[in-house]
């Protein structure tokens, strides 16, 4: 997944509502999840810079040799840093829309936990592949309008994927950097 998919994919569940104590809301529930989302603070426009990555990448039962091969193709896939132009046209809209996006183009993933206030987030969700694949992920960030810091685990299994499962932590962070170039 490109650093800035993955940035736009998160950014939705990383912004919290306003308020002291954490939000939790029922994440089957697709007007809530909007009520919450029209609720968030909305990022500053402008342009970002975006940090990724691999800070654990395991995949039990294979030789140490292949897992670290593994490990390194990951790491070259993760560890980059992108920059992209967020438009005031973008930042005013805020997440409401991303959020219901991703609730009806995830398919086969349900959102199990959805918790966020002013600062900081925790969001967990799983999803099921036709291939018998099952990815338990979860997500913890904190943010600001012009800052997000997010760590994602992930604990993978298919009939498909060498080793007995697959195990992943990544951390995102993004900055606003300025003004987006003309």
């Amino acid at each position: 997944m490109q650093p800035r998919l993955a940035f736009v994919a998160a950014v939705p569940l990383i912004l919290a509502a306003c308020g002291d104590a954490p939000t939790e809301v029922d994440p089957n529930d697709a007007e809530a999840m909007a009520e919450l989302a029209d609720n968030m603070v909305k990022p500053a426009a402008g342009e970002y810079e975006v940090t990724s990555e691999l800070i654990d990448f395991e995949v039990s039962g294979l030789p140490k040799e292949q897992s670290d091969m593994m490990r390194g193709m990951m790491e070259g896939g993760f560890s980059q840093t992108t920059k992209y132009c967020l438009t005031e046209e973008e930042a005013e809209a805020g997440f409401e829309e991303s959020i219901r996006e991703m609730q009806s183009a995830q398919g086969e993933c349900d959102y199990k936990k959805f918790a966020a206030s002013g600062s900081s987030l925790e969001a967990e969700m799983t999803c099921n592949g036709p291939d018998g694949s099952v990815a338990n992920m979860a997500m913890e960030g904190s943010l600001s309008e012009t800052e997000q810091d997010i760590t994602m685990t992930m604990d993978a299994t298919s009939p498909e994927m060498p080793g007995d499962g697959m195990k992943m932590k990544m951390r995102m962070q993004s900055k606003r950097i300025g003004e987006c170039a003309a």
